[in-house]
């Protein structure tokens, strides 16, 4: 009997272990309209990478989509792209459409933790409705 408990802890542990290695690594960010800009949390970036955003119609300005790496010392710019308004939609709170930015990208400062940061165009500027989302 110790022995089949022991087996059956065994294998449901290699299980959780396997399906969390296969899982994407994901990160996402939402920027409202009274934000100057937005970061997401980051995530270990060790392949391809894929990178959406999403500029909604009723902003007032471009969005730029920043993926950063983060080294021993901050962070510094791996990529960048300004989406203009109407860069897919909005939803209330939610992402309806994201539009495709990078798609099988080589992870661009090497392997190590990447985030997104969201930054309406002008300095300290506002007025800008999007996401983000970056997936390894």
């Amino acid at each position: 009997m110790k022995k089949s408990l022991k087996l059956f802890a065994l294998m449901a542990a290699l299980v959780c272990v396997i399906g969390t290695a296969s899982m994407a690594a994901v990160t996402s960010v939402i920027i409202y309209t009274n934000n100057t800009s937005r970061d997401s949390t980051s995530i270990y970036c060790s392949s391809l990478i894929d990178g959406f955003g999403v500029n909604d119609a009723s902003s007032t300005k471009g969005l730029y989509y920043t993926l950063r790496f983060e080294g021993t010392l901050g962070s510094t710019e791996a990529y960048s792209r300004l989406m203009q308004p109407g860069t897919g939609s909005m939803g209330p709170s939610e992402v309806s459409s994201w539009s495709t930015l990078f798609t099988g990208k080589t992870v661009p400062s090497g392997n190590g933790n990447y985030f997104i940061r969201l930054n309406p165009q002008g300095a300290l500027a506002n007025g800008c409705y999007g996401a983000g989302k970056l997936v390894d």
